[in-house]
């Protein structure tokens, strides 16, 4: 009892001496385990606000009002991509052929059992696809014109007649020949990539026939004839039996006169241009002019070689043929009667409603195609790397010259300058552009035309390819901005890249001035050298320099002369000129000066944009948001952004974006640096 108690009385003093001890190793505790996890917060919250971006912070509608946006973007992008899937897809036809005509309207959207896009397995059996290689299923496609048959063919090649190819459209236009097809089966592969070459020069025709076409067309306008208005479009007075039409070259009065009992075409023809218009082949204009608004039109045929330009004069003569003093205008020419120019009984009711001209090869606006290359860069994409389809196997690595990269011709001795018509000159005869890299143009077999061009595209996403291409024309100078204008208004995209044109200093076959001797579709040339560039064809004639086709040319073509009123037909059964600006008795010449004098040879470059098929985006086409529920891929394309949970998933991303290289273009697609503006 006695110890409890001095426990009990000292109690007191002993817990003041452990309390402070207990207290200080708790304190001691505390700040150990408490420090350190407010180090570990202050840590957090220094590296949370490291992570906040710098700049204003943005409120929750500015974030919704981005979110739209995007959302607009993306729904924009899928419009613009069908509109032009849309507006190509007439192009992209397949050959006729029952096999192959499902596919097509698979490939077209027109089934909707089955669904075929670009690159994508061709349901059919291999042996199956050997229609492909018909002479009347492939090579029809460029021209269905049997030789020395009359008649005009539905193929591409026929379509811009009488527009001619040097040296023929086998020669030009790349494609598969007929004995380049070789023995094996053909592959999907080859199938689409032989399409494309097709479409893509399908619309490269389409651009030069649309030129001729429209310059071929008349527009009705007011008719005054002395100082009376007999015909006006717009106002009270319409005569339907006298009309006035102009086109950009010329303007032709006509009007339906009696001849006895007999309702005769008759007019003027000028010529509103300031320069000397030749009139067509055999020294005849031959005018398409519809009479009625049903029926087809009637050909009226004009004789005459030529006409001078606005302000040419010539003396007026009487009755004995001797000269009155008085001047007239040159460029204005009356129509002389031919028994072609009566329409009686042809129509019930006579109203003039159309005319059109029809071209032949001397008057055509673009003479000639010289070259069409695919996959054809300009000096700006030059050194352009190019890619394959992403569902079309690569072609094996292949070395090409270091002087002809593109397989064009060019040789040691024999530069490739670039910025002035195709580099090493346009390909030409049987072995153009023929390297281990493929040909860019002309025909060859199944490996060279399709299997070494795997890689064409110097730019391709999910919704668009982009191939570049050349072409060299022979165009009148006056039509250079039509012939860039159609271009661009392809509906494959075109954008003109680089032009280039120079004079050209040649001869033209099929425009009734050549050699008598020379065989259709050969073209003679006096000089210069393809092999340097359009640009080397300015100069002094190279002796060296052989034709086309074997025939030797003609030292000098000889000119043509045109006798006078009276001295001789120039034509097959039509009048002479009726008239001769250089007085009475001598005969008017026409030179082949004369004939190429506004010519020039234009090259252009471009790149044509193919769009993919556009599908609407199907369920399957979703993907998760990590809240359990879908959402449509604002792209359009089936792949999302690559997100998943607002993280990059590995599957869709697995590479970053490789950085890009000073060295290499900038694709067409790519949006410039900005500009650092100067203090």
């Amino acid at each position: 009892m006695k110890k409890d108690n001095a426990l009990k009385k000292h109690h007191f003093w002993i817990l003041l001496g452990l309390v402070p001890l207990l207290a200080l190793i708790a304190v001691l505790i505390i700040n150990s385990s408490v420090g350190g996890k407010i180090a570990d917060k202050d840590g957090e919250i220094e590296k949370a606000q490291k992570a906040i971006p710098t700049g204003t912070p943005k409120s929750e509608g500015d974030i919704n009002r981005v979110t739209k946006f995007g959302d607009d973007v993306a729904s924009k992008q899928g419009g613009l991509w069908k509109a032009n899937w849309d507006r190509q897809k007439d192009f992209f036809t397949w050959p006729e052929h029952q096999i192959l005509k499902p596919l097509e309207d698979a490939y077209l959207g027109k089934r909707k059992d089955l669904s075929l896009k670009f690159g994508d397995p061709i349901p059919l059996d291999p042996g199956d696809l050997a229609v492909f290689k018909n002479t009347d299923t492939y090579l029809a496609q460029f021209s269905n014109v049997a030789p020395g048959i009359a008649g005009k063919g539905t193929g591409m090649a026929d379509k811009i007649a009488p527009t001619q190819f040097r040296g023929g459209w086998q020669s030009v236009l790349r494609h598969v020949s007929a004995n380049g097809w070789g023995e094996k089966n053909l592959t999907k592969d080859q199938v689409w990539l032989a399409l494309e070459d097709i479409w893509v020069q399908r619309s490269l025709l389409s651009a030069v026939q649309s030129v001729n076409e429209s310059l071929a067309k008349f527009e009705r306008v007011r008719y005054v004839k002395d100082g009376v208005v007999i015909d006006d479009p717009k106002g009270p007075q319409n005569d339907p039996k006298r009309r006035l039409f102009r086109g950009r070259t010329w303007e032709v009065a006509l009007e339906v006169v009696k001849d006895g009992n007999d309702d005769r075409l008759t007019g003027t023809l000028t010529n509103i241009s300031n320069r000397l218009q030749l009139m067509g082949i055999g020294n005849v204009m031959t005018l398409n002019v519809w009479i009625d608004r049903k029926s087809q039109p009637i050909p009226f045929k004009i004789s005459g070689e030529f006409l001078p330009g606005k302000g040419a004069m010539k003396p007026v003569k009487d009755k004995d043929g001797k000269e009155t003093g008085e001047m007239v205008p040159a460029n204005v020419l009356t129509i002389d009667p031919l028994d072609d120019h009566k329409i009686t009984g042809l129509v019930e009711e006579i109203e003039i409603t159309r005319v059109e001209q029809v071209f032949d090869a001397r008057t055509v606006p673009i003479k000639r195609i010289d070259a069409l290359a695919l996959s054809y860069p300009d000096s700006r994409n030059a050194n352009a790397q190019f890619h394959a389809h992403r569902l079309l196997p690569e072609a094996q690595p292949t070395q090409g010259t270091q002087t002809d990269p593109m397989g064009l011709g060019g040789t040691p001795e024999t530069p490739t300058p670039m910025g002035m018509g195709f580099p090493g000159g346009p390909p030409t005869g049987p072995g153009a552009g023929t390297t281990t890299t493929g040909r860019k143009s002309g025909g060859g077999s199944i490996t060279e035309i399709l299997d070494a061009n795997k890689k064409r595209y110097i730019a391709i996403t999910d919704q668009v390819r982009r191939m570049p291409v050349g072409i060299v024309l022979i165009v009148d100078q006056a039509y250079i901005q039509d012939v860039l204008l159609a271009f661009t208004n392809s509906p494959l995209r075109f954008q003109i890249t680089q032009t280039a044109w120079t004079r050209f200093r040649y001869t033209l076959d099929n425009t009734g001035f050549g050699s008598s001797g020379s065989e259709p579709g050969v073209i003679y040339s006096e000089g210069g050298s393809f092999q340097g560039g359009i640009g080397a064809n300015i100069g002094e004639p190279d002796p060296e320099r052989e034709p086309i086709r074997p025939e030797s040319p003609p030292s000098k073509l000889p000119s043509v002369s045109v006798p006078p009123v009276g001295g001789g037909s120039s034509g097959p059964g039509y009048p002479g000129n009726p008239y001769s600006p250089y007085g009475s008795g001598v005969p008017t010449i026409a030179s082949e000066s004369q004939l190429t004098s506004g010519l020039v040879e234009l090259s252009i470059y471009g790149i044509v944009s193919l769009y993919e098929k556009f599908e609407v985006p199907t369920p399957t086409d979703k993907q998760s948001d990590g809240k359990g529920d879908e959402k449509v891929d604002p792209k359009g394309d089936g792949k999302g952004d690559g997100k998943v949970d607002g993280k990059v998933d590995p599957k869709q991303n697995p590479k970053p974006a490789p950085k890009p290289d000073p060295k290499t273009p900038m694709p067409m697609n790519s949006t410039p640096p900005k500009m650092r503006r100067r203090k």
